[in-house]
């Protein structure tokens, strides 16, 4: 099993055929925001994915990985509600995001490089720790690795990756508390798709 790493996602879009990593993320938000048209507020999503929007380029890929190959919904704010704006946030911001984390299975915290300096994303981690316990960390590392090892309250939780597992053949996400302790997604959550 290996993470969700910077070469993933880049290999990611060359096998898509996208000759950059800015057109497989011009090509995963025009898809997003084309099949949000009728956005409703009460749709369920498997994951809601915490992350710094500096990161943005990554998070385009690793939705659509997400999305594509494994099959599950996942919620990006700026993606999914445009309406929402960065730049002037009020109390409904925070309203709107503890809505959509309620309409979520799960909350995949992508850390990174960046997300140290993150002010929203502890909010939502704690959020979502609180409201249904499904958190997972989904580090976004600068190699190829097969474990994570998260620092302060970082290491509390889980981690994702993905991959076939020695009792499957199926490549599916994973949710490790270490590398030989894990489990599909699905039985992690009780029964979504992905086993």
């Amino acid at each position: 099993m290996a993470l969700f790493g910077e070469s993933v996602l880049t290999n990611y879009v060359s096998k898509n055929i996208f000759s950059t990593e800015e057109i497989a993320f011009e090509h995963y938000i025009e898809k997003s925001i084309t099949s949000q048209k009728n956005f409703l507020t009460k749709k369920s999503y498997d994951v809601f994915l915490s992350h710094r929007y500096e990161d943005r380029r990554l998070i385009g890929a690793l939705a659509a990985m997400l999305e594509e190959i494994y099959g599950l919904s996942v919620y990006v704010d700026w993606i999914k509600d445009s309406n929402l704006n960065r730049k002037n946030v009020t109390p409904n911001t925070a309203e709107i995001l503890r809505t959509r984390m309620k309409n979520c299975k799960c909350l995949f915290y992508a850390t990174s490089q960046t997300s140290v300096d993150s002010k929203w994303m502890p909010w939502e981690l704690g959020f979502m720790d609180g409201f249904s316990g499904h958190v997972a960390i989904c580090p976004l590392t600068g190699n190829q690795s097969d474990a994570y090892r998260g620092t302060e309250y970082l290491g509390l939780y889980p981690y994702v990756s993905y991959g076939t597992a020695k009792q499957t053949s199926k490549d599916m996400i994973w949710i490790n508390k270490t590398t030989d302790d894990y489990k599909s997604i699905g039985a992690w959550l009780g029964g979504i798709k992905n086993g």
